[in-house]
């Protein structure tokens, strides 16, 4: 039986030649969920990933690309 993936990172990465920002969500396995932080970031799914990753104390990590 496999051990159930778990958030090990969440990001918002800005890209800095054209300015589209992504949001992030990492998993354990070293897969990702992303969507565009200005258009499809309002999924249910989406958000209920960032918040079970601000209830057990991971950040939301900034980067520029």
């Amino acid at each position: 039986m496999r051990a159930p993936r778990t958030i090990s990172r969440t990001y918002l990465r800005t890209y800095s030649d054209n300015g589209q920002r992504k949001l992030y969500v990492e998993w354990s396995d070293g897969s990702r969920t992303e969507c565009d932080a200005e258009k499809a970031c309002s999924s249910s799914h989406m958000q209920a990933l960032l918040a079970h990753a601000r209830s057990i104390g991971l950040p939301l990590e900034r980067e520029r690309w």
